[in-house]
């Protein structure tokens, strides 16, 4: 029988607990695989599918996101952390290849390039060893390098330092979580070869080439400040976004704007489909382009776990037209949350991607529930139209926002009741942004003559979405800063949130719930 959503939801959950307490649990390796191994055999011995099965199994997801994320830590004999002692901090000489964007930043009297390296091999005291593991970069001089380019640098490996004053964020646990564990700083003068390519990655280093390019084309119409904002809502490439107006969405609960995640990703995959209808493609070579045209699109925004979510649920929910059957949002959900946490397990701690399924989930959950307890009151005459479509966008946006201030106060120490209000209007002015955007990128590749005309568009609406935005983060009340709180905090608030809203014994299939209850009355 083909797993319901709830169901695959609940095991996915358990798989997210195994993550968890992979950090707290201190059995070796063998004991936890064989422990695993027992239970999987115990199910075989239980007739019985009701809720002792249903545990067994959820026990079983449990001790395989704890193996599972024991095996992705677990270094290699040649790893560079086990060699890192030895080699001290003096200066050595590293190859390896570049496996990230390059970035470069103007320092006052240089140029900071940063980038990944995935070393190969280290050269200290004369000697030549064989390693594995990435470094970050961090070199002072304004070197041409790109993607896939094999390196031979010189400079000095370094733990990675603490840099924010948020007990919640740790830049080094950070790095680790994306396999980085050390850095290599290369001072201005020190030698950089590049020793050839490495054609693996040559499909990788295409996209990257492509997003530099379409970058180009935005500097060449936008303001700096426009083209930070714009690349970021199209491309994903965030770095460039102004402090000062990433403060303004913050503060407004409306920072996931700034990111390429689901909604972007939704609007990118209706142009496609408007297009390839237009040039009246079979409709299964429609579904089918559009999945490729959607996985191209992640690989061009860098692939976060927010982007890979929603082009996750996207392709499914495409799939789904050509299989002719409808799709089950919960259990969409939680297929992009385990093929995620499959390929990297850390990326549970990824803020992108707590955010981003928090978001959809509520969304889901939360957003349902209220749509249902309204219903009675939309179907009234004085209600049709757009008063209903107005009810349900501000429970919607209220449903996010309870889904996900949980984690705004843990990571930002913030609390934004304005959010609600905020999103009714920027969601709509994103939608044309991103719209006229994708106009601008592609009038300058092919009808160069109509770009100034877009760009102006595009001017225009993201100076009303900034002046909205600025609005609401100087109403009263907007936004409130409190002290910093932990993971039982944390916790508690999203068990009061399931006790209100019934979504535990809701998914369950119990018809318990406080705020069903409440809703009776």
């Amino acid at each position: 029988m083909r797993p319901r959503g709830p169901a695959l939801l609940w095991l996915t959950g358990a798989f997210m607990a195994g993550i968890m307490l992979n950090g707290h649990v201190t059995l070796p390796h063998v004991i936890s695989t064989i422990v695993a191994a027992g239970l999987l055999l115990s199910l075989k011995t239980i007739r019985d599918r009701g809720r002792a099965r249903a545990f067994l199994i959820g026990v079983l997801c449990l001790c395989a996101g704890v193996i599972h994320t024991r095996a992705h830590q677990n270094l290699a004999a040649d790893h560079i952390v086990r060699h890192a002692k030895s080699l001290g901090y003096r200066p050595l000489t590293v190859e390896g290849v570049v496996v990230s964007e390059v970035r470069r930043r103007e320092l006052v009297n240089t140029v900071k390039t940063s980038f990944t390296l995935k070393m190969e091999r280290v050269m200290a005291d004369g000697s030549k060893r064989a390693v594995r593991g990435r470094v970050l970069v961090n070199l002072f001089a304004p070197v041409d390098v790109i993607y896939g380019d094999r390196l031979r640098l010189t400079g000095k490996l370094h733990r990675p330092f603490e840099f924010s004053a948020n007990d919640n964020f740790s830049y080094r646990q950070y790095l680790q979580n994306k396999g980085v564990h050390y850095i290599l700083s290369v001072k201005r003068g020190n030698p950089v070869t590049v020793t050839g390519t490495d054609g693996r990655y040559r499909w990788r280093a295409l996209f990257l080439e492509t997003r530099r390019r379409l970058i180009g084309y935005l500097k060449g119409y936008l303001t700096e400040n426009e083209t930070g904002i714009m690349q970021a809502v199209l491309l994903g490439e965030r770095s460039a976004i102004p402090p000062h107006v990433r403060e303004l969405f913050v503060r407004t609960g409306t920072a996931h704007v700034l990111a390429v995640s689901g909604l972007h990703v939704g609007i990118v995959a209706l142009l496609v489909m408007t297009g390839l209808q237009l040039l009246r493609l079979p409709r299964g070579w429609q579904y089918v382009l559009t999945m490729v045209l959607i996985m191209m699109y992640v690989l061009l925004t860098g692939a976060r776990p927010s982007t890979v979510r929603a082009a996750v649920m996207s392709v499914v929910f495409v799939g789904s037209l050509i299989r002719e059957r409808e799709a089950n949002a919960l259990a969409m959900l939680s297929c992009a949350a385990l093929l995620i946490l499959l390929n990297n397990p850390l990326n549970l701690y990824d803020i992108g991607f707590q955010l981003s399924f928090a978001c959809i989930l509520a969304m889901i959950t939360i957003g349902r529930r209220l749509e249902r307890a309204i219903e009675p009151l939309a179907e009234r005459r004085e209600w049709k139209g757009w008063r209903r479509r107005l009810l349900r966008a501000v429970i919607i946006s209220f449903a996010v926002w309870i889904g996900v201030e949980g984690l705004v106060m843990y990571h930002f120490n913030l609390i934004t009741p304005v959010s609600v209000l905020a999103n009714l209007f920027v969601i709509p002015l994103i939608t044309a942004v991103v719209l006229l955007g994708t106009g601008l990128l592609g009038t300058a590749l092919c009808w160069p003559w109509l770009a100034a005309q877009a760009a102006v568009c595009l001017k225009a609406a993201l100076s009303l979405m900034v002046a909205v935005t600025f609005l609401c983060a100087h109403l009263p009340g907007a936004y409130i800063y409190i002290r910093p709180i932990g993971l039982p905090e944390l916790a508690l608030y999203y068990v009061i949130i399931g006790m209100i809203f019934g979504i535990p014994w809701g998914i369950i299939g119990s018809k318990f719930n406080l705020f069903q209850l409440w809703s009776k009355n």
